[in-house]
């Protein structure tokens, strides 16, 4: 998420899709998403000149499973280390405007739907619709005969819940 944003999707994967505005950006392994991003005008961005670009995991609230950058407005600035953390603190976190006038909007959720208390409402990447359609034969999508079965054997150690594939 971008703190104070929101990201139009249009391409998922290398395939351009219907654009979508979105306020979460829900990215799995192996996946690639292309979004615009429209910026703020100096007058709606003065009174906020830093926002946050904030990656985190859906698993944990964990500092060590986050990562940040910003977005800043205005002239080119230097900023110490010792200001970061303050930032951080002062930039309005998108998760607290949800839910406050209406529900923010994740991308690719990995389950049915957010509990209402947060706020989000899921758009599943199913519902994604291609701006080009595939050409019927194309090569990059396999093509199994219907009598073929494929296991994929996921084992989960059930201490740390990490997971491997056989």
């Amino acid at each position: 998420s971008i703190d104070g944003h929101r990201m139009k999707v249009i391409a998922t994967d290398g395939h351009f899709v219907n654009p979508v505005d979105v306020d979460f950006l829900i990215v799995h392994t192996g996946e690639r998403y292309d979004f615009l991003l429209e910026t703020k005008n100096m007058s709606e961005a003065y009174s906020t000149q830093n926002f946050i670009i904030r990656g985190e995991t859906t698993e944990s609230n964990e500092p060590d499973h986050s990562a940040e950058a910003i977005l800043h407005y205005g002239p080119s600035v230097q900023f110490r280390s010792t200001e970061y953390q303050d930032i951080v603190n002062n930039s309005p976190r998108k998760k607290d405007e949800c839910g406050t006038t209406q529900n923010c909007i994740a991308l690719n959720c990995p389950f049915q739907k957010y509990a209402p208390s947060y706020g989000i409402n899921c758009t599943h990447v199913d519902s994604l619709r291609l701006l080009n359609p595939l050409p019927e034969e194309d090569d990059s999508i396999p093509h199994y005969e219907d009598d073929n079965i494929i296991f994929v054997n996921f084992a989960f150690d059930g201490v740390s819940g990490l997971a491997s594939v056989n």
